[in-house]
């Protein structure tokens, strides 16, 4: 990102809809040149989230102003900042905090020599201007460092070489590292409280991943225990279930909705698909045993549709993908009709399979 900002004129920030952004509305940055042209719009992805951001401003000392609703916020639209770093590089967005941000919508925030206006519907009013001091300086950023070991879970012997990723609440990934020989990993975060799940997975290994927060800051440790895989893909032919690759994904009580957890492992089966382009699977979707024979069958054909529709919006074509739902015909215990199960085995049924139907 150049070192641009709205009083030396080297760069313009908008927010748009336009197709290809992250959420409802996002910034933009567009260069602009010598002549008064301007480049092409760039998204600032740093910033943006599945929600809306808006309201850009950048003051005379290079600090990025803008209102989010889609970040850790007090309630409604917040305002954030973002430092340029000695490398004329924003850094991660920080909340403003009280009193500029409130429980109700915050946002068109401008200051010019520690004197400033903003746009408010606090204390239930309609839309007002507000003007304010900045009586101190904004803190430096709050840092947290992630740092951990990979280990096997059986034999408790490090995992070198695993790859670790670090996802925000949006599960979104905000960076990843490579455990060491010792099977260690670091990693720094600005963005207190942003990192909510960190995952770790190796070729021999089944993911696994661990829920942090780092919202206070200091350093975070955390053990990854991965269990060892039966087979690779290598290893595999047709009528195998990618489920011994992956972990499975399991489905709420009369729901066919995608978890998310679920989610994360059909990304996985995109990225084998991606891998594999010849590869095509049958997905195959289960209930437990509760309720009647006839809608768990209906259930089963809605949760084999929303897996292969997820599977198509990652762009999956749809002529790799064929299914249908079984019902409680395929029980994996003994949970069966009129049998007391902890909801824990239930949910051991309520699974959808990936049966490979050509390599």
């Amino acid at each position: 990102m150049p070192n641009s900002n709205s009083f030396d004129r080297h760069g313009l920030y908008f927010v748009s809809d336009m197709p290809g952004g992250k959420g409802g509305t996002d910034l933009y940055e567009a260069e602009i040149f010598e002549d008064d042209t301007y480049g092409a719009p760039v998204n600032l992805i740093a910033f943006n989230t599945i929600a809306n951001e808006m309201f850009p401003f950048v003051d005379q000392d290079d600090t990025f102003y803008y209102s989010s609703n889609g970040l850790q916020n007090l309630g409604g639209l917040d305002v954030f900042y973002a430092k340029t770093n000695s490398n004329g590089v924003f850094e991660s967005p920080q909340n403003i905090g009280v009193p500029i941000n409130s429980t109700y919508d915050d946002f068109a925030f401008v200051i010019d020599k520690g004197l400033g206006y903003l746009a408010s519907n606090r204390d239930n009013q309609n839309d007002q201007i507000y003007s304010f001091e900045q009586l101190k300086p904004l803190e430096s950023a709050c840092k947290a460092k992630f740092i951990g070991t990979v280990v096997d879970s059986k034999t408790g012997a490090v995992v070198p070489n695993a790859e670790v990723v670090f996802i925000n609440g949006y599960l979104e990934e905000v960076g990843r590292v490579e455990s060491d020989a010792q099977g260690r990993y670091d990693f720094d975060d600005t963005a207190c409280g942003n990192i909510t799940i960190v995952r770790a997975s190796q070729s021999n290994y089944f993911a696994n991943e661990v829920v942090v927060s780092g919202k206070d800051g200091g350093s975070i440790n955390t053990t990854i225990s991965l269990r060892l895989r039966r087979m690779a893909i290598t290893d595999t032919g047709s009528k195998t279930d990618l489920g011994l690759l992956l972990d499975p994904i399991y489905f709420d009580l009369n729901s066919s909705y995608i978890r998310s957890d679920a989610k994360m492992e059909l990304n996985k089966i995109v990225s084998i698909m991606n891998q594999y382009p010849s590869l095509e699977i049958d997905i195959r979707s289960h209930t437990d045993s509760r309720d009647s024979d006839r809608y768990n069958k209906w259930l089963s054909n809605r949760r084999a549709q929303s897996t292969i529709d997820y599977l198509i919006s990652r762009g999956i074509s749809p002529n790799r993908l064929t299914g249908r739902g079984y019902g409680e015909t395929k029980l994996v215990n003994h949970c069966s009709n009129g049998v007391k199960c902890p909801d824990s085995l239930h949910e051991q049924n309520r699974r959808s399979e990936f049966i490979i139907t050509k390599r």
